[in-house]
């Protein structure tokens, strides 16, 4: 967490984006699609700021003593009521996912985080959209499965040469 502090008068700031409830919600959505328990959100706050879903604890979602560039980690959006978690959020909460994950062996990472389209063979725990993809057992990032190929969704400025 950093603090900027302008100079000039400091006004307290008591507008802050409501907090959604969990079910119904983008995480009940997330919980569903793969396979997580939605109950390892339950002690953190899940808010949305214009078409972008972040995470926080309940202590920096209620900060608003100083304007906030933003607040938590971003979740992720929601793309034609599919949802597209963010790459840094699956590698702290994708761990936990049963479904819509897919182990990558090494030389599909190193195309995955070029940007690459790879093959995959189809699975019945994976269907089209997006899921988290691991190597070795810890999550990387997500992707985009259209049945055949899996697209890397990791941010161009993230990608390797």
């Amino acid at each position: 967490i950093a603090q900027i502090t302008k100079r000039g008068i400091a006004k307290h700031r008591f507008d802050h984006p409501g907090k959604i409830s969990h079910e119904g919600s983008i995480v009940d959505h997330f919980a569903r699609r793969f396979g997580i328990d939605n109950q390892i959100f339950k002690y953190y706050s899940v808010f949305q700021e214009q078409d972008t879903y972040y995470i926080a604890s309940p202590e920096v979602f209620t900060f608003s003593t100083k304007k906030t560039i933003r607040k938590g980690l971003e979740f992720g959006k929601l793309y034609d009521n599919e949802i597209k978690p963010d790459n840094d959020f699956v590698q702290i909460f994708g761990r936990q996912a049963k479904r819509n994950s897919y182990e990558m062996t090494e030389w599909q990472l190193k195309k995955f985080l070029s940007g690459d389209k790879i093959e995959i063979n189809p699975a019945p725990e994976i269907i089209e959209g997006f899921i988290i993809v691991t190597y070795k057992n810890l999550p990387i990032g997500v992707g985009r499965y259209n049945g055949n190929e899996l697209k890397s969704a990791i941010k161009r400025e993230r990608r390797i040469n």
